[in-house]
C-alpha cells in the first residue's frame, strides 16, 4: 500500500505525500495541500506503513512491533525505481502519521534556478557565512545542493557537509566531498561542526543552524580561513540578523554582532510563487550583501534600517523580496493572484 502511495506521490509531480491514520492520503501539489480520492487511512494501515518506513530507514535498528514505534523520527531513504525521499514519521491522537519529502533524483542546473548574479559571487569567497534562508518547503536546500554542484564542478576544494539527514547525494568531481548525516555518522551538529574543523575543510555545508551552539561554531568556522554555507527558517535578511544574535545572552550580543558584521558575505532569502499559468513554481528572492554599510548597521545594532539598505542598493546586487516578486510579475512569470485552488487528485 505504501508504495502505491509513494507511485502516486511521483507520478503527480508532489513535493509530499502525507499518510495519516484517520485521514486521506494528502500530497503536497505546488505548495496546496491535495487530499487524494481514496478511502480513511486505518489505525493498523499507518502502523504498518510507518513500520515499513521505519525498515527502509535502518534494516538492522527498525523494531519488530509497531508497539514500540518511536514518537518521532527522521531519515532519508532510497527506493530503486521510485526515487530519493526524507522521511518524518510522528504519533497523533488517531495513530501512527508520515510525512514523506520527494527528493529529486538530479538536481537542476544553478542557471535555471534564476539565481541573482551576486549570489554565484559569492562562492568565490576563501571564507565567512553565507545563508540561505526562507520557510519550510521554499527550496533552500535545493538551492545549496546546487551551489556544492556548481563548486564540484569548477573547483578543487574538500567540502564537507553536515546534514539531517542527508537529502541531495553528492558524488565528488573536481571537489572532494563528504557528507555526513547527524544522529548516524556523528553524534549532533555541534560534535560534527567541532570535528569538521579538525578535517581539513575548504567549505562547510550546515544544513541547518538550530541552536545557539551551532550558531557559535559556524561563526568561528567562517573567521578560521572557511567557507560556510548555512540555512535558517527566517523570513528575510534583517530577521535572520536578528535570530542569529538574539539566541545568544545579553552579555554576548555586541561580540557576535561584531563576528557576525566581519564574517557575513550576504543572505539569500526565497519563498517560491506560482507561475501565471499555474503549472509550476519559482522562486523569488532577496538579497543582502555584506557591504561596508551592511556590516556597519549590524555592528552598530541598527537592523531594523537593513530593509532600506536593500530597497536602495540595487547597484550592490541587494533586492527586497518584495521588489523582486513584482519585478517578477511584471515580466509576466509570476501571477499576481493570492488565492490558491484546492482540486482533489
Amino acid at each position: 500500500m505504501l508504495l502505491h502511495w509513494l507511485k502516486q506521490a511521483v507520478l503527480a509531480g508532489a513535493s509530499d505525500l502525507h499518510l495519516s491514520a484517520g485521514r486521506r492520503p494528502t500530497l503536497r501539489h505546488l505548495g496546496d495541500i491535495v487530499p487524494l480520492a481514496a478511502a480513511l487511512v486505518t489505525r493498523e494501515e499507518a502502523q504498518s506503513m510507518a513500520q515499513q518506513v521505519l525498515q527502509w530507514l535502518a534494516p538492522a535498528e527498525a523494531p519488530t512491533q509497531t508497539a514500540s514505534l518511536p514518537l518521532d523520527c527522521d531519515g532519508a531513504f532510497h527506493l530503486p525505481g521510485l526515487g530519493r525521499f526524507r522521511a518524518n514519521l510522528f504519533q497523533h491522537a488517531e495513530g501512527h502519521a508520515m510525512v514523506l519529502r520527494l527528493i529529486p533524483s538530479r538536481l537542476p542546473e544553478l542557471a535555471s534556478l534564476g539565481l541573482p548574479e551576486a549570489v554565484t559571487a559569492w562562492l568565490g569567497q576563501p571564507q565567512g557565512l553565507v545563508l540561505v534562508t526562507g520557510p519550510t518547503g521554499s527550496g533552500k536546500s535545493t538551492t545549496l545542493a546546487c551551489l556544492v554542484q556548481q563548486l564540484n564542478a569548477q573547483k578543487r576544494l574538500h567540502i564537507v557537509t553536515l546534514e539531517d539527514p542527508i537529502e541531495y547525494l553528492h558524488t565528488s568531481g573536481q571537489c572532494l566531498i563528504h557528507q555526513r548525516e547527524i544522529h548516524r555518522h556523528t553524534a549532533s551538529f555541534e560534535q560534527g561542526l567541532r570535528s569538521a574543523l579538525r578535517e581539513d575543510p575548504d567549505i562547510l555545508l550546515v544544513g541547518e543552524l538550530r541552536d545557539l551552539t551551532s550558531i557559535r561554531w559556524a561563526l568561528t568556522a567562517a573567521e578560521t580561513g572557511h567557507l560556510v554555507l548555512a540555512t535558517l527558517h527566517t523570513r528575510g535578511a534583517a530577521q535572520t540578523v536578528s535570530r542569529l544574535v538574539d539566541g545568544f545572552p545579553g552579555e554576548e550580543k555586541n561580540l557576535v554582532r561584531h563576528q557576525l558584521s566581519q564574517s557575513l558575505v550576504g543572505v539569500l532569502s526565497q519563498t517560491l510563487c506560482k507561475t501565471r499559468e499555474g503549472h509550476a513554481r519559482m522562486a523569488a528572492f532577496e538579497v543582502m550583501v555584506a557591504t561596508p554599510a551592511v556590516r556597519h548597521l549590524i555592528r552598530e545594532d541598527k537592523i531594523a534600517q537593513l530593509h532600506n539598505t536593500l530597497q536602495t542598493s540595487a547597484a550592490q546586487g541587494m533586492r527586497t523580496l518584495a521588489q523582486d516578486v513584482q519585478r517578477l510579475q511584471t515580466l509576466g512569470q509570476i501571477s499576481g493572484a493570492s488565492g490558491h485552488s484546492h482540486p482533489v487528485l
